[in-house]
């Protein structure tokens, strides 16, 4: 029988940021641990300076 591995580390959220229904970028995220052991998700500034990283990165 196999026992079965649990992983440390928190869930990743991906980021897709469409333009005229394209794909303009595409990238994951790590969730945060909160005090009850579980996982949120990036907060809304999180996202807001990574998306301006991630256009820095391709010149938008």
């Amino acid at each position: 029988m196999k026992s079965m591995k649990t992983s440390t580390q928190p869930p990743e959220y991906r980021i897709l940021l469409l333009h005229e229904k394209e794909p303009l970028l595409n990238f994951t995220m790590p969730g945060s641990p909160n005090k009850n052991g579980s996982t949120d998700p990036p907060t809304p500034q999180g996202v807001i300076d990574a998306v301006v990283v991630e256009l820095g990165k391709i010149g938008k």
